[in-house]
């Protein structure tokens, strides 16, 4: 027999592992992905079109632009 054969008990008793690839689970993880980016972009959409709290200008009482924006601080230069 030859130096470089083996005994027929060993060939059979290390098997490789077999790895499997299943796009099962790369599609429930890029589902995953897109639900979250989901969520995340429901959210920006809530904050964009939610109304900002107005608050009334400390000088005239007017809602419509803020205290630093006020006609009356600008009457002189209007004249």
């Amino acid at each position: 027999m030859a130096n470089n054969s083996q005994p027929s008990g060993e060939r059979g008793t290390k098997a490789k592992p077999i790895y499997e690839v299943s796009a099962n689970s790369h599609v429930a993880v890029l589902d995953d992905k897109i639900d979250s980016t989901n969520a995340q972009v429901a959210k920006l959409v809530n904050l964009m079109t939610t109304k900002m709290e107005v608050k009334a200008c400390g000088l005239c009482s007017l809602e419509d632009h803020p205290t630093y924006m006020c006609p009356i601080l600008y009457e002189d230069e209007v004249k």
